[in-house]
């Protein structure tokens, strides 16, 4: 299982060297057959440009996952692993504090059993990731 989860990371961290200069976002799942990568759109610009006040940020420092993709990710979610992996352009690949609001609420993760992957990505290519996993209602990182 270990080289099934090596490889959908392998084609997640592809996904996000080719979404920069902008984050990249998507998601593993962990199903019966072994781990899927399901790349994600990052619409951040598009809400952005829509409601600038409500979301400050654009794809170059954020993301924001298509509302259509992220409610398909909710219903083939259940039951399973879930890891949500982005990146950070030309920035470490920890969890900012935008990070720590947005994927978690009140402690709780939004996804049941969600872990995360972040990865730094510099000149289009991904140079270092960080595993965090939920502990005592905070995302930590872990190995």
């Amino acid at each position: 299982m270990a080289a099934q989860l090596s490889d959908a990371l392998s084609h997640a961290r592809r996904h996000c060297e080719a979404a920069f200069p902008n984050e990249g976002v998507g998601a593993l799942l962990h199903t019966p057959e072994g781990w899927r990568f399901r790349p994600l759109r990052n619409v951040a610009d598009a809400a952005h440009a829509a409601d600038p006040l409500a979301f400050p940020r654009t794809a170059r420092t954020s993301f924001v996952i298509d509302p259509a993709q992220w409610m398909a990710l909710e219903r083939a979610a259940l039951g399973l692993e879930v890891c949500l992996v982005h990146s950070h352009v030309d920035a470490p690949a920890l969890l900012s504090a935008w990070d720590h609001a947005s994927l978690a609420i009140d402690g709780r993760p939004l996804l049941p059993g969600l872990w995360l992957v972040v990865l730094s990505v510099t000149a289009g290519r991904c140079v270092a990731e960080t595993h965090w996993r939920m502990t005592d209602g905070r995302f930590r990182q872990c190995l």
